[in-house]
C-alpha cells in the first residue's frame, strides 16, 4: 500500500511541478483519485485492497492529503515531497 501510495504522490509531484513551471495544468481530480480512496480506508478502518491490517503508519500521509486539498497548487510539489517522504518511511 505505501509504494502504491508512493507512486501517486510522485506522479502528482511532477504533475503539479510542470504546472508551476509552466508547462500546462495539472488537472488532476485530488477528491476521487486512488489517494483519497486508499486514506479513505485508512480514516474508517475499513478493508482495502491491499488487506493491510495496521493502518496506523499511513495516518500521517493522509492527515497530509487532506491538508494537500486548501494548498494552492503552487506549494503542491513540497507538500507532496514531504508525503513521499512518509510512505516511503513505511517501507
Amino acid at each position: 500500500m505505501a509504494a502504491a501510495m508512493e507512486t501517486e504522490f510522485v506522479r502528482l509531484k511532477d504533475c503539479y511541478q510542470a504546472q508551476k513551471d509552466g508547462k500546462g495544468e495539472c488537472n488532476e481530480d485530488l477528491l476521487t483519485n486512488r489517494v483519497s480512496v486508499l486514506c479513505s480506508a485508512v480514516r474508517s478502518g475499513k478493508s482495502n485492497e491491499f488487506a493491510v491490517a495496521d493502518l496506523t503508519p499511513f495516518e500521517p500521509a493522509c492527515s497530509s492529503w487532506s491538508a494537500l486539498l486548501s494548498t494552492p497548487a503552487a506549494e503542491r510539489p513540497v507538500a507532496l515531497a514531504g508525503m513521499i517522504d512518509k510512505v516511503k518511511a513505511i517501507n
